[in-house]
């Protein structure tokens, strides 16, 4: 919750004052919402364990020179990189944005509460076509 202070003119103030008082403080409450998505990427072996690269969870010093300013870059660098040389690999964009995992949820489900899911299924179906 978000509180906004502001300065209103108080006729009743005014009056009452003989003029002295003419603005009154009005507050208002605001309910504020936001959003932060960790981006994430999920890497599927085949028999070996999968691994889940989470975007703040990294330390990427070993980009060594290459390494850029935020996390955000440093993310998407890596994840260009991975794509780059693991040209056999499926890659799917369906979880980086509100819509794709909308889409693969369904209507029921929020995105920002079950992308376990959505993930899970997105894998099912990948794995599914080899």
């Amino acid at each position: 919750m978000e509180t906004t202070r502001e300065r209103i003119l108080s006729l009743g103030n005014a009056v009452l004052t003989g003029g002295l008082k003419v603005t009154k403080t009005a507050r208002t409450m605001h309910e504020v919402t936001k959003e932060e998505r960790e981006r994430f990427l999920t890497l599927y072996t085949g028999d070996l364990p999968t691994l889940a690269f989470h975007e703040t969870g990294l330390v990427y010093d070993s980009l060594g020179p290459v390494r850029g300013l935020s996390r955000s870059v440093n993310f998407v660098q890596l994840t260009a990189e991975l794509r780059r040389l693991c040209t056999g690999a499926q890659y799917d964009k369906r979880l980086l944005n509100k819509s794709g995992q909308t889409a693969l949820l369904g209507p029921l489900l929020r995105p920002d509460e079950h992308v376990v899911v959505a993930t899970a299924l997105l894998s099912k179906v990948l794995l599914a076509k080899n």
